[in-house]
């Protein structure tokens, strides 16, 4: 049984995230599910089951938060207004997710909003939702300084406050 899980592990080492299905892992035989529920219930394999379709990944890529951000940012940059009613967005998002990650959309959303990658708003009783990708800020051009403005700026402060005592070398 140990060679079993060993194989198991090595297999899921090798496809990472993506993980693989029963079928994939090549379990066929009594002991090969032994040695997988026994993984399971070691922690060190996850089953991210999608419906009714059986998943195991590594427990090291078993996130179903990061997850959850992944598929409220997929729903949203996916559609054209990219602007979202929040039972929305969750109710669309939870299609086809396992329950782990069902669970975790609130705070998802929450996560995404707090990094700025999800802009929140409130209509009337609405909590509304914005993706910062559609915002597009441009940095302000670089101002470029011309010696004679500088000089014309400084003789109009000298001569309306009628001090001198301006040091125009910093300015150049």
């Amino acid at each position: 049984m140990q060679s079993e899980q060993q194989k198991i592990l090595d297999e899921l080492q090798k496809v990472g995230p993506q993980g693989l299905n029963k079928s994939k892992l090549g379990i066929k035989s009594k002991t090969g599910n032994e040695a997988l529920r026994e993984l399971e219930k070691q922690r060190k394999i996850a089953n991210l089951e999608t419906g009714k379709r059986y998943l195991f990944v590594l427990k090291e890529f078993d996130n179903p938060l990061e997850r959850a951000c992944e598929k409220i940012e997929e729903k949203i940059m996916s559609s054209k207004t990219r602007v979202f009613h929040k039972t929305k967005i969750i109710n669309d998002c939870k299609k086809g997710c396992p329950a782990r990650v069902k669970s975790k959309f609130q705070e998802a959303l929450n996560w995404l909003i707090k990094t700025n990658q999800i802009i929140s708003f409130q209509h009337k009783n609405y909590d509304i939702f914005l993706h910062t990708s559609i915002l597009q800020v441009k940095p302000p051009e670089p101002l470029s300084l011309d010696q004679e403005k500088v000089e014309a700026a400084y003789h109009q402060v000298r001569d309306r406050i009628g001090f001198s005592d301006i040091e125009i070398y910093e300015l150049k």
